[in-house]
């Protein structure tokens, strides 16, 4: 469980001050416990994130989508995506994210079903 989604966006005060299962692009199986399943951003919706993905977003157990396309991410993919055990949609396309996919990354996204990194300035091969 994460006791604040909103430290995803780098901030509490956005989105607006309401319960984050309220949130568009965000869905949950449990407010009372925020057990986020669908986090699906979109800049239609002026979901616009920037900057690179932190470190809590491994935190998010239960997650099943994981949809942050065009939404002006940069760096590099981190490891903790790999403890997305539930994950079985990953969509990162259109935007500036470089280097490589970690070499364990797929070890323990055994559900994933759909990855889309489409559009990017990666490098390197996709691991097994």
């Amino acid at each position: 469980h994460l006791t604040s989604v909103g430290k995803l966006f780098g901030s509490d005060e956005y989105p607006p001050l309401t319960h984050e299962c309220e949130w568009d692009g965000i869905s949950c199986i449990d407010k009372r416990w925020k057990t986020v399943t669908t986090l699906s951003l979109s800049p239609e919706l002026n979901q616009i994130i920037g900057g690179t993905l932190i470190e809590e977003i491994g935190s998010l157990a239960y997650l099943e989508v994981l949809e942050l396309k065009h939404t002006q991410l940069k760096g590099s993919i981190p490891d903790v995506l790999s403890n997305l055990y539930s994950l079985r949609k990953l969509d990162l396309s259109m935007n500036n994210l470089t280097t490589s996919i970690p070499a364990n990354f797929f070890n323990e996204l055994k559900m994933l079903e759909v990855l889309d990194l489409s559009k990017n300035d990666m490098t390197g091969l996709i691991p097994p």
